[in-house]
């Protein structure tokens, strides 16, 4: 059967004032196939227009690229570098409308199956200035020195700046404001505009509000940690964020662990009975492939701790397992004594004595190993 595959796409505007405008945009689009999967890790072929006057206008200028998916099933590449016979620095922003023209080939060639189309609301405010040539207004110069004391009256400064540039069209105003590896300051939308002046070295640190409003956005803690400062964005300033259907508890480069919002159980079993040891030890971090073992083991009937975890579906994910010795240390760690609020309680892990004894953890408290038909809470996590 044929797919029919999907997007979702945002464009990241990037507003930069060098002395020579860079001639290209971000570009970000989600790709997923008829059953609502993301397309991941797969090269795909791209035709992007940029059409004037309406969605059905007259194209000024039209480029093609071959980029690949990452494991979130999102693509990124930058307007303005592709392969083309047109000039993107002759795009004449200030007769616009404009709209950006996406089309998709999943397989990586050029039969274009996937067609989007979508209004450029905010001129890119650089390539705009560029050509106005109307504006007798001073860009706000922030020096090295002031970097990290950026305030409330700069932003409502900037904010005025641009909607007077860009003919009052800018729908999210600054609410708050740090500097990426590239000099560019961060909206809290997650866009970027060039303030002069501000160096690396001096750059204000993300905050974990900031990451979590990049997370809302789309994008992945992977893309996040590559795209901003290595040495601005630690591996705990994205603990207890809401992240790919729970609340970030470890991160271990591109990859970590989340734990449910809620617990599946007030109070359920290890096992349904069945006296089976199937010899998970202390340095387990929980698996999905581990708890489908212990319920192949045990069986599938009953509400037990294994189970209730194999059978889970939350927040649009199905890989969610019971928790290993380690991922519940980790849990008290890095999210306090009691998981932050979080957990609260004696919970099971996957961590067997014998056939009939298991370990349960009472966050922040004491832990042993009891008979596994005795009733602990479950919180079930996953692997991102």
């Amino acid at each position: 059967m044929k797919k029919i595959y999907t997007i979702l796409a945002a464009l990241l505007l990037t507003a930069i004032t060098f002395a020579q405008t860079p001639e290209k945009m971000s570009y970000q689009a989600v790709v997923r196939d008829s059953g609502d999967n993301l397309v991941v890790s797969q090269s795909i072929g791209i035709q992007i227009s940029v059409l004037q006057g309406s969605a059905s206008g007259t194209s000024v200028y039209t480029e093609t690229q071959t980029p690949s998916t990452n494991v979130n099933g999102l693509v990124t590449l930058e307007i303005g570098t592709g392969s083309t016979s047109d000039d993107f620095s002759s795009i004449v922003w200030s007769a616009g409308p404009y709209f950006i023209k996406t089309e998709i080939d999943p397989t990586g060639q050029s039969n274009y199956t996937i067609t989007g189309t979508s209004q450029l609301l905010s001129v890119p405010y650089a390539l705009y200035a560029k050509t106005s040539g109307s504006s007798t207004e001073t860009d706000p110069i922030y020096s090295s020195s002031d970097a990290a004391n950026i305030n409330n009256t700069d932003i409502s400064n900037w904010n005025n700046k641009l909607e007077t540039e860009v003919d009052g069209s800018i729908t999210n105003e600054i609410q708050s404001l740090t500097v990426d590896c590239n000099d560019n300051l961060i909206l809290s939308s997650g866009n970027s505009i060039k303030i002069p002046g501000i160096t690396a070295a001096n750059e204000p640190t993300i905050s974990p509000s900031i990451i979590q409003t990049f997370i809302n956005n789309g994008m992945s803690v992977c893309d996040i940690k590559a795209q901003y400062c290595p040495y601005s964005i630690t591996d705990s300033m994205f603990y207890g964020l809401n992240y790919e259907g729970g609340i970030i508890f470890s991160v271990q480069g591109c990859s970590g662990y989340v734990a449910a919002p809620n617990d599946q159980s007030s109070g359920t079993t290890w096992w349904n009975g069945t006296p089976i040891f199937v010899g998970i030890g202390p340095s387990s971090y929980g698996s999905v492939s581990e708890t489908s073992n212990i319920v192949s083991a045990i069986g599938v009937s009953g509400n037990y701790a294994a189970s209730l975890c194999d059978d889970l579906v939350l927040n649009g994910y199905s890989d969610w397992f019971l928790p290993g010795w380690i991922s519940i240390a980790t849990m008290t760690s890095n999210l306090g004594p009691n998981g932050a609020g979080i957990l609260s309680g004696a919970y099971w892990c996957s961590w067997e004595n014998n056939a009939s004894e298991a370990r349960y953890i009472v966050m922040g408290g004491t832990n042993g190993f009891m008979n596994k038909g005795n009733s602990y809470k479950v919180r079930a996590i996953r692997q991102f």
